[in-house]
């Protein structure tokens, strides 16, 4: 056998061991999604309630929300009067 026929059959052997590798990776992964319930978002519902930190959180993400909507009017009117 001709040494490139050897560098053929090893790189072969290298990417059947490698497939063979990820398969039972892939095989391990699709196992461990099904296994157990799936988390139920609804659980976390209320989880914050009361919490300064995220009352903060939800003003502060208002003040963004009126800032954006009070801009996007005010170029609406802009682009209306242009017309």
């Amino acid at each position: 056998m001709s040494d490139k026929n050897l560098t053929v059959k090893s790189l072969i052997e290298q990417l059947s061991r490698r497939v063979a590798e990820l398969e039972r990776e892939v095989t391990e992964l699709k196992c461990g999604q099904t296994a157990g319930p799936a988390k139920d978002w609804r659980r976390t519902v209320g989880m914050f309630a009361g919490d300064e930190v995220m009352k903060r959180i939800d003003a502060a993400g208002q003040a963004v929300r009126e800032a954006e909507r009070r801009r996007a009017r005010q170029s609406r009117a802009r682009s209306a009067r242009a017309k």
